[in-house]
């Protein structure tokens, strides 16, 4: 039986009122309150704005001048929107006419219901910076002195050196160009630098040259910090605290190397 109990060598059956008499039936009921009220609080689903947890309805193309060189994609995940627009497509416009399709974009991009919530996510023109250049090319040839810093592949530590170690020399000669292939690189990181002005502890300069290039884009036209969307539409650059910054990475998805040595997978002797 599992209710006896040993005492001093002797089996002894407990009474019946013991058990009770142990556990006041007032604690035991509030005892049973609280954990279901944990349990209750562990299965709540967090709540955020409703639009947000509500797929937003399509506002439609109704009315654009430009519609068909619009397109629309739902994410399978959410049911989130996501604007897209094809370079090769607006190579029949005038520049009048793609100013204006630019003007339709991003009004369409940045949209939004009666509730505030946007309808898109993201608004993507596929080769619309095609006519930049080599962002790395660029500034080691045109500002090859500008300080930057780099992490250094696999270790914590952050060097400081200049654009042009970093792209053409530095510790391990030529490593980005060499190593460059398909949208990644064999080295550390380039932490962001500003391109409206250093402040502070800030890396980076004013560069109107490469401002201006940027400019030229009918889409950063108008969504730059100054740019015609923006209600500081008149302000200098360089007294723009929301950048442009510009800084490079291995990869979007770059693999902690730093942390290989911690992994679970013992080595074979």
């Amino acid at each position: 039986m599992k209710e006896i109990k040993r005492e001093n060598g002797q089996v002894k059956q407990p009474l019946k009122g013991e058990k009770e008499k142990a556990v006041d039936p007032e604690t035991l009921l509030l005892v049973k309150k609280v954990k279901k009220k944990k349990k209750k609080k562990h299965k709540r689903v967090k709540m955020y704005h409703r639009s947000s947890q509500t797929p937003c309805p399509h506002p439609g193309m109704g009315g654009l001048e430009f519609g068909p060189y619009f397109h629309v994609e739902k994410q399978p995940n959410g049911g989130a929107l996501v604007a897209h627009a094809y370079t090769a497509q607006l190579g029949a416009l005038s520049p009048g006419q793609r100013h204006k399709f630019a003007q339709e974009f991003v009004t369409l991009a940045f949209s939004e219901d009666s509730s505030k919530a946007a309808h898109y996510v993201m608004g993507i023109v596929h080769g619309a910076a095609s006519y930049l250049p080599d962002f790395l090319d660029y500034f080691s040839s045109k500002f090859p002195s500008a300080p930057v810093k780099m992490e250094i592949l696999g270790k914590k530590d952050i060097e400081t050196t200049t654009m042009a170690n970093f792209y053409s020399q530095g510790k391990h000669p030529s490593v980005v160009k060499r190593s460059y292939s398909h949208g990644t690189y064999r080295a550390g990181a380039m932490r962001q630098i500003s391109l409206v002005g250093a402040v502070d502890e800030e890396v980076g300069d004013y560069f109107p040259e490469f401002l201006g290039m940027l400019e030229e884009s009918p889409f950063l036209k108008r969504t730059l910090p100054w740019g015609t969307f923006s209600n500081l539409r008149q302000m200098d650059p360089t007294e723009s605290d929301d950048g442009p910054i510009m800084w490079v990475r291995p990869g979007e998805q770059m693999i902690p190397v730093a942390d290989i040595p911690k992994s679970p997978f013992k080595r074979r002797r």
